[in-house]
């Protein structure tokens, strides 16, 4: 028989979360804060520093599109 000990991949596309879900890429362009409520964070705008308590991807969609002070890049 031969050695199926290769290590998985589907651990390597988990981000660094304790468990649960997957970061969304909205999380790029925020800063990950405090830890609001189990596996929920506070979320910092990395471009014009406003903070969002718990961090809601569709909120912080919302926010990066309108931000005067982000980069272009995520609004395509």
């Amino acid at each position: 028989m031969s050695d199926n000990s290769a290590p998985s991949t589907s651990k390597k596309l988990k981000s660094t979360n304790s468990g649960g879900r997957t970061k969304k890429p909205i999380w790029r362009f925020f800063e990950q804060g405090d830890e609001v409520d189990k596996g929920h964070y506070a979320a910092t705008c990395s471009a014009c520093v406003q903070t969002f308590r718990p961090g809601k991807t569709a909120i912080m969609e919302k926010h990066i599109i309108n931000c005067s002070k982000a980069d272009h890049s995520p609004k395509k």
